[in-house]
């Protein structure tokens, strides 16, 4: 049984940086805010994860996101991916 994600992030059923299932997003379906893409890398890792893109500068600080985001990186790393 998986564990459920850390909101704000769900899985996209189509990524919006690769077009590919299994990346997370952040913000509402049709205009997520921020997408950690297992495909695209950035300057911006996320564990073993994937990486970040901001796609909205209106959404929350980076404090929240750093948060969420590590907690999806252990959450990961438990599952031995």
């Amino acid at each position: 049984m998986t564990k459920p994600l850390p909101k704000p992030w769900c899985r996209a059923r189509s990524c919006p940086i690769c077009g590919g299932g299994g990346c997370l997003r952040a913000g509402p379906p049709g205009s997520p805010v921020a997408v950690v893409c297992t495909r695209i890398k950035t300057t911006r890792p996320v564990g073993l994860v994937g990486w970040l893109h901001i796609l909205d500068n209106n959404g929350p600080t980076w404090a929240p996101w750093r948060r969420s985001l590590g907690r999806l990186a252990r959450a990961e790393a438990g599952r031995g991916r």
